[in-house]
């Protein structure tokens, strides 16, 4: 009979794979660098545009002040002296301050140039941009008053100088103002257009478009002293032009790279293609040649379990490959061993104890601290990957997820092979297969409990309840046996019929449905042991065997052992009113009296009312 031939062998395509994905890598990265470089580039020009308008703003500014110094000593005007009169105005813009500012100015304003001097001065200071808002509303304040004035004293060439100032002035504090601020400003406007008419409709029309005024007002400043600006635009632009240049060169080699690669790429897609390809044919003349053989299994497609500690493969889900025999041993590579943590177990990683934890454990099992151990690092697996890789995938209907974005049944498989490999565990020791677990704690059946202290109970007392009937009968009582009240043996009548309508009335039992008659549950009848006269439990306390599995040493509480060192203590017997208050709260004196002389209060109101009916 001939023997069937042996099933081709899947090509090992592992070190193509590997070199694929690194090329794609690669490109990848190298796509991304490109991109971030353009944004790099983008961004070092926005920032080259802000420094250069703050140093050409600087430049201006100092060179106007210059400009001003130069025709003050030509008019024989003192600009400190201005600048002291009008830091009033700047400050608190008083009526006293804006009268002085616009005595000033009609008394130093003489000429032509005396004017111009003046009113440039003040747009320099209400065109500054560090200036604040209040600064330049304020110097308008001022420019409207003495406009005013100088419409009152003829003063023409005064005027002229003030309406041309007055329009930057306006724009710069507009432009980018807020809506409180600008209602200000459109309150002096409606007054300029309605009753002091000082202003052209030009110059009004510049006036409510500040923008437009304000980029062609400082176009003006850069001709008029293009000679310090010039510079500093062109160190700008020679800044923006090595950065670029830079960034293209940079795209140029990263683009050489990723074409050399994209070329390695294909080159490889095509020999893993012709690869598969040609195990492919093989495989199927192998089935002609074999029919009655099985093709081999496909991949499954349902879902996997994430606690399935097997690697998936070619096979399918969980399944493992058979080893290739036609090949030799791969070396056995040195594994490095785990390291033993040297931080105390409480500051390490939970998840470290999950090794310790078998699958076929079950009830409690304290963990020994001395056998954690950090993994050595190695490099990802297609489990760990695939783990990954399911936890962040979005939902769907082999993974539907609560409202509040909860796997649904997410730990149905790792239950459902808990309770399997437990009851396996169960079934393998009653019929004598492995033995059973060693008990957790050997020696802690030996240890007497702390005892529970109870709280005694309070002695039942019997209240009196007085009715409407027993005081009608103790009146008619009196009222009948007035005579008789007043010799003993009436007296002693009256006094033994009030007893009885006492006991009949006011003193009876409780009943067992009633609040003093039910028990106490026994939670509320039992308070934390107290500790001993010397202050700390013994080491046959649960709690301090507790703390002590937790790293405690028998100092202070916290990891700087800086916290209390003594337990807190069980309280007082309470009353039943505090007896749902938490541990540790105290009896306050005060507090007792109150309520003492409170309780009487209401037992002698009750007494009365009583009395009354």
């Amino acid at each position: 009979m001939q023997q069937p031939t042996p099933r081709p062998v899947k090509p090992d395509t592992a070190q193509l794979d590997g070199q694929i994905t690194t090329l794609k890598t690669n490109v990848k990265t190298l796509q991304d660098q490109i991109v971030q470089s353009e944004s790099n580039l983008t961004a070092q020009w926005t920032v080259l545009q802000q420094q250069q308008r703050a140093t050409v703003d600087e430049t201006i500014t100092k060179a106007r002040e210059a400009q001003l110094e130069e025709q003050s000593r030509s008019c024989g005007l003192k600009l400190p002296e201005l600048e002291n009169v009008l830091q009033p105005i700047v400050e608190t813009c008083t009526k006293e301050s804006i009268s002085a500012g616009k005595s000033w100015i009609f008394q130093h304003g003489t000429n032509f140039n005396s004017n111009q001097l003046i009113c440039d001065y003040l747009v320099l200071k209400a065109t500054k941009e560090s200036a604040p808002f209040s600064q330049k509303l304020h110097l308008i304040y001022l420019i409207n008053d003495a406009l005013h004035h100088s419409v009152r004293k003829n003063a023409d060439s005064l005027k002229a100088a003030l309406e041309g100032a007055a329009v930057p002035m306006y724009c710069a504090a507009a432009d980018g103002a807020s809506e409180d601020n600008m209602a200000k400003l459109t309150k002096l406007m409606s007054l300029w257009e309605s009753k002091n008419k000082f202003f052209s409709d030009e110059r009004m029309e510049d006036m409510k478009n500040p923008g437009r005024t304000m980029k062609s007002f400082r176009s003006k400043l850069n001709e008029e002293f293009s000679e310090h600006v010039d510079p500093k635009e062109n160190t700008a632009t020679t800044t923006y032009n090595n950065y670029k240049k830079q960034h293209e060169q940079f795209v140029d080699h990263a683009n050489n790279s990723v074409e050399q690669q994209q070329k390695q790429l294909e080159g490889l897609q095509q020999q893993l293609a012709v690869i598969m390809a040609k195990h492919e044919s093989e495989m199927k003349v192998w089935l002609v040649a074999n029919p009655g053989q099985a093709p081999p299994p496909a991949a499954t497609t349902g879902r996997r379990s994430r606690w399935d500690r097997t690697a998936a493969t070619e096979g399918g889900a969980g399944a493992r490959a058979l080893p290739d025999t036609s090949r030799p041993p791969p070396p056995n590579l040195p594994l490095a061993a785990p390291k033993v943590p040297t931080n105390p177990y409480f500051e390490l990683p939970a998840g470290l104890m999950v090794p310790l934890v078998r699958m076929e454990d079950s009830g409690y099992r304290p963990i020994d601290p001395s056998l954690i151990r950090l993994p050595p690092p190695q490099p990802p697996n297609e489990r760990l990957l695939a783990a990954v890789e399911l936890f962040y995938s979005p939902p769907s209907h082999e993974r539907p997820r609560d409202p509040e974005g909860w796997e649904r049944l997410g730990l149905y498989e790792w239950a459902r092979d808990k309770a399997e490999t437990v009851q396996r565990k169960k079934e393998d020791i009653a019929a004598g297969r492995r033995a059973a677990s060693p008990p957790p704690s050997p020696g802690g059946g030996d240890r007497p409990d702390t005892p529970e202290q109870l709280v005694p109970e309070e002695p039942r007392r019997r209240k009196k309840y007085r009715s409407r009937s027993s005081s009608r009968e103790r009146e008619k009582t009196r009222s009948r046996s007035g005579s008789r009240a007043s010799t003993p043996d009436g007296a002693a009548a009256g006094e033994r019929q009030r007893r009885e309508s006492e006991r009949s009335t006011g003193r009876r039992s409780p009943s067992p449905s009633s609040p003093e008659a039910a028990p106490l549950p026994s939670f509320l009848t039992r308070r934390s042991p107290s500790p001993p006269p010397g202050g700390q439990l013994g080491t046959g306390n649960k709690g301090h065997q507790m703390l002590q599995k937790m790293g405690w040493k028998g100092a202070g509480l916290g990891t700087s052992e800086t916290g209390i060192t003594e337990p807190v203590s069980g309280g007082e017997v309470r009353d039943k009113q505090d007896q749902y208050k938490g541990m540790g709260v105290g009896q306050d004196q005060y507090e007792n009296f109150r309520r003492q002389k409170a309780g009487g209060y209401y037992q002698r109101v009750k007494d009365y009312m009583a009395g009354q009916s």
